[in-house]
């Protein structure tokens, strides 16, 4: 998984337009999808083992199964992945204060056509060049 990004979601009208909002602004990494918390936690216990991690993960907040905060709490209190930055993708703000405490590296709201990828792309591309990203990657 390496130079990949997780992108955790269950809606797949939201995958679908996640995808092609950064194929269109040239996100330039694989995007790996997980449809909840439950299966991205199994997909990165199986890719440790065999590819390495991803670079980041991008998660929605409302999941069956497990949730995005559920799977910050997770991420944020295991050693081995606590290090992956993850950013909160959601339609709702409510829960921004609550995803920060936990440790996300940033909460976008889902845009509601094509253009607003452009923002997202910028924040993700970023957050991806920071010393903490560059930290986890060489380790």
């Amino acid at each position: 998984m390496t130079r990949a990004v997780l992108l955790v979601e269950d809606d797949l009208d939201d995958v679908e337009l996640t995808i092609e909002g950064f194929r269109r602004e040239r996100f330039a990494r694989e995007v790996v999808v997980a449809r909840d918390g439950v299966e991205a936690l199994e997909m990165l216990e199986r890719s440790r083992a065999r590819d390495g991690l991803p670079e980041m993960i991008v998660a929605d907040l409302k999941m069956p199964r497990m949730g995005g905060l559920e799977l910050l709490r997770r991420l944020k209190g295991d050693d081995r992945l606590k290090a992956i930055p993850v950013v909160i993708l959601s339609s709702s703000c409510r829960e921004e204060d609550e995803s920060r405490a936990l440790g996300a590296a940033g909460y976008l709201l889902k845009p509601m056509e094509m253009a607003g990828y452009r923002e997202i792309v910028r924040t993700l591309n970023a957050l991806l060049s920071t010393p903490a990203s560059k930290k986890y990657n060489s380790a």
